[in-house]
């Protein structure tokens, strides 16, 4: 591996591998290095390489990349100081500065879920993540009607994070009354709303969501790449979020310019994760009862 070189490791899902190369590549260019990514996490996993539908910058890294960077012995570990290389793993959920000035041959891993990341390089960010093709998965009328008016998505994320008890415990789901009262929201700043809700529990979506009009459901989990609902959520001009780097993309890379962005006040389920770097600023934030996340 050459000299001066940024590594960003990816893991989880389409969301998680957004932030994952976002923080790599603001790094990467403002070091003025190369960008590598190393999909050796992904590839062949349940959750595989994800960015393959984008224009992004950055060679895949070697299988073994991670192997560079870690030190086992005495000996590895001067000679990785020596060398400038740094394994760089995320301390907590909350932004870190220090981060940003990383110097030396790095590997990022972690989350790295705040704008504040790759803030001062969104536009290329943008241009990064824009798709190569346009996806086909949608009628003409279905994205006529979202681009013609005020549509909001409207993602709702259960899936394993209600059966599984470690993700429930950690992130939890959005209740009922979280979109309720983002729905209120949405109705006092927008004006003839269309809700679009895309979920992975299209049966609950339906049941608890009856308070959503106009509303279409477009829930096809499975049928799909992740990336098409993606790209279905940016083409909205308003969105209600979950607690879910999926939509938070979603909204993010949406160019509307006045767009209206609901969001958890809290991210995490478990009040020993503090999440509060994660929604930006401009986003509204929505109390949500921290026992039904």
């Amino acid at each position: 591996m050459s000299r001066h070189t940024v590594v960003t490791r990816l893991e989880g899902g389409l969301g998680h591998q957004l932030f994952q190369y976002a923080a790599g590549r603001r790094l990467a260019l403002a070091r003025g290095v190369p960008l590598l990514v190393d999909r050796s996490p992904v590839d062949g996993g349940p959750r595989p390489y994800a960015l393959g539908a984008f224009g992004i910058s950055g060679q895949a890294a070697p299988p073994d990349e991670r192997s560079q960077f870690e030190a086992q012995t005495l000996t590895q570990r001067i000679t990785r100081r020596m060398r400038g290389r740094r394994l760089v793993k995320e301390r907590s959920p909350r932004f870190d500065p220090a981060v940003l000035e990383l110097s030396g041959d790095v590997y990022l891993d972690g989350q790295w879920q705040s704008e504040q990341y790759f803030a001062a390089v969104a536009n290329t960010i943008r241009g990064d993540l824009t798709w190569k093709t346009v996806p086909e998965s949608w009628s003409a009328d279905l994205r006529a009607r979202i681009e013609s008016g005020n549509a909001v998505s409207v993602h709702v994320r259960r899936g394993d994070r209600v059966s599984d008890p470690r993700l429930a415990g950690l992130l939890g789901a959005c209740p009922v009354a979280y979109y309720r009262r983002a729905w209120r929201l949405i109705r006092e700043r927008v004006r003839d709303p269309l809700f679009i809700v895309i979920a992975d529990d299209p049966a609950w979506a339906r049941g608890q969501l009856t308070f959503l009009d106009p509303v279409k459901f477009v829930s096809d989990p499975g049928h799909r790449p992740d990336h098409d609902d993606l790209w279905l959520m940016t083409r909205c001009r308003h969105h209600v979020i979950a607690n879910s780097a999926f939509s938070w993309w979603g909204a993010w890379l949406s160019d509307a310019a006045d767009k209206v962005v609901v969001a958890p006040d809290r991210w995490f389920a478990d009040p020993a994760y503090d999440g509060r770097d994660i929604v930006p600023p401009a986003w509204a934030r929505v109390a949500v009862n921290p026992v039904a996340i």
